[in-house]
C-alpha cells in the first residue's frame, strides 16, 4: 500500500510506516518497492536484517498498528520478490573469506592470515558489493568521460590499454565502514546502522593496474596540466569527479559517488582506472573490467562494479535527482538530504589509513600478536558510524 506517498509495510501482524526511515542502506527505491508487501519474503533474500536490533530497534520505531493473522496471511500471499532474477547470476564467495552479506555479496578477510603477505592474494582481500555484481563483456565494455570543460569522449577497454601510459600502483585499501561491529551498542543502547557489520577484515593490500584519471581527462580536453600548476584557472563548475557504475538496485538506481576535482588531476594523486588485480584481470567479484577509480590515500565511495561514467561537475554524485551518501549508505532524492552535503565533504578530505601503518607490523614496531588493534586502523571513527559505508 503506498497511500498518499507514504511507505507502508507488514512485518509478523506489525504494520509500519517506513516513509520517514530516510537512511535506508538499501536506498529509498528499495523501500517503495516493498510497499504494501510482506516484508519477511524480501528478507528471505536480504537476511542481513535477519538480527534481532533491526526489527526491536530500527524498525520498531515506525510501528503504527497491526493486523490479524489471516489479514497477515494475505499480505504475505499478495507479495512476490524474484531474488533469483537479481540475485541469479551472482559469482559465488571465494572459500576464505568471510560473508557478511549475499545478496548483495560482501565478504572481509580473515585476521589470522591479514598478514601472512605483504600482498593481499585474490581471494583473501575483501569484496565490497552494493547491489547485484553486473556481468559486462569486456568486448562491449565503454567508459564515458563527460561534464565541465570536457569535450565528451568513450573509451572501449582495449583504448584504455593501449592509448594510454599504464600505471602500476601497490596500496592498502579499507572500507569506510571497516570495524563497524564494534560499535554495535557501544553505548549499551544503540545498535550499529546498517549492513555490512564489517568486523576488522575489510581491508587488503594489493597492486592495482590501470591508468590515471588525469589522462583520460586531458584526452578528453580538460588542461590538467596547466590547472594543477595554476597558470590556468579550472573550469567554474568544476569541483566533483561524479562517477556511476554499472552496477544498480531492482528499482534501476545505479551506484555513483563523487570526490573532489583537484584529487582527480594532482599528478601525484594517483587516481586510476584499474582494470587488473595483482597481475591479473579484476575478478567479476572485485568489478571487471573497469573496477572503479581507486581513490589512494583518501576516504570516499569508490567500489564501482564496472565504472560506466566519470563527470566532471558542480554537485556531488552524478545521478540527476540521486545523491549517494557518503559510502553507499543510501541512494535517495537529492533535497531531503542536502544537508548532508557538508558531511560528505569533510569525510572526503579525510586521509585515510596511510601505507606505513600496515608496513609497520612488517618492520617490528607494531605487534602482530593482535592483528585486530595492529590492522584495524583508520578512518573508521565513531563521527562516521552512521554516514559511512
Amino acid at each position: 500500500m503506498l497511500q498518499e506517498d507514504r511507505i507502508v509495510v507488514y512485518y509478523k501482524c506489525g504494520v509500519y510506516d517506513a516513509t520517514d526511515f530516510s537512511g535506508h542502506p538499501g536506498g529509498v527505491g528499495r523501500l517503495e518497492m516493498a510497499a504494501g508487501g510482506d516484508l519477511e519474503v524480501y528478507w528471505s533474500a536480504y537476511t542481513q536484517h535477519n538480527r534481532g536490533h533491526v526489527v526491536d530497534y530500527w524498525l520498531d520505531m515506525y510501528k503504527i498498528g497491526e493486523v490479524t493473522p489471516d489479514t497477515m496471511a494475505q499480505v504475505t500471499a499478495e507479495t512476490f520478490y524474484d531474488a533469483d532474477a537479481v540475485y541469479g547470476n551472482e559469482p559465488e564467495p571465494y572459500p576464505d573469506l568471510l560473508v557478511n552479506t549475499r545478496h548483495p555479496l560482501n565478504c572481509e578477510g580473515k585476521l589470522a592470515d591479514r598478514t601472512d603477505s605483504f600482498i593481499t592474494p585474490i581471494g583473501k582481500h575483501f569484496v565490497r558489493n552494493h547491489n547485484a555484481v553486473p556481468e559486462i563483456d569486456p568486448e562491449e565494455y565503454t567508459l564515458t568521460i563527460t561534464g565541465e570543460g570536457i569535450t565528451e569522449r568513450v573509451f572501449s577497454l582495449q583504448d584504455l590499454k593501449t592509448q594510454f601510459d599504464i600505471v602500476h600502483i601497490t596500496t592498502v585499501i579499507q572500507c569506510n565502514g571497516n570495524r563497524r561491529e564494534d560499535f554495535h551498542y557501544l553505548d549499551g543502547e544503540t545498535p550499529a546502522f546498517g549492513p555490512p557489520h564489517w568486523v576488522a577484515g575489510a581491508i587488503g593490500n594489493c597492486t592495482w593496474t590501470g591508468v590515471r584519471l588525469r589522462d583520460l581527462l586531458k584526452a578528453s580536453g580538460l588542461d590538467v596540466d596547466a590547472i594543477s600548476l595554476r597558470t590556468k584557472d579550472r573550469p567554474v563548475n568544476a569541483t566533483q569527479i561524479g562517477l556511476l557504475g554499472y552496477d544498480h538496485d531492482e528499482c534501476g538506481n545505479q551506484y555513483c559517488c563523487s570526490f573532489p576535482f583537484d584529487k582527480a588531476i594532482d599528478p601525484y594523486g594517483d587516481v586510476i582506472v584499474a582494470f587488473q588485480m595483482n597481475g591479473e584481470d579484476i575478478p567479476r567479484p572485485y568489478g571487471y573490467p573497469g573496477k572503479k577509480t581507486c581513490l589512494f590515500q583518501h576516504t570516499t565511495t569508490t567500489k564501482l562494479s564496472g565504472i560506466a561514467l566519470v563527470v566532471v561537475r558542480d554537485c556531488y554524485c552524478c545521478c540527476q535527482g540521486l545523491l549517494l551518501l557518503l559510502s553507499g549508505t543510501a541512494i535517495v532524492v537529492v533535497d531531503p538530504f542536502a544537508f548532508f552535503s557538508n558531511v560528505q565533504q569533510c569525510v572526503a578530505s579525510c586521509p585515510a589509513t596511510p601505507v606505513q601503518e600496515i608496513a609497520n607490523i612488517w618492520n617490528g614496531s607494531t605487534s602482530p600478536t593482535n592483528p585486530a588493534k595492529a590492522i584495524a586502523i583508520g578512518n573508521s571513527t565513531p563521527c562516521m558510524l552512521r554516514t559511512c559505508r
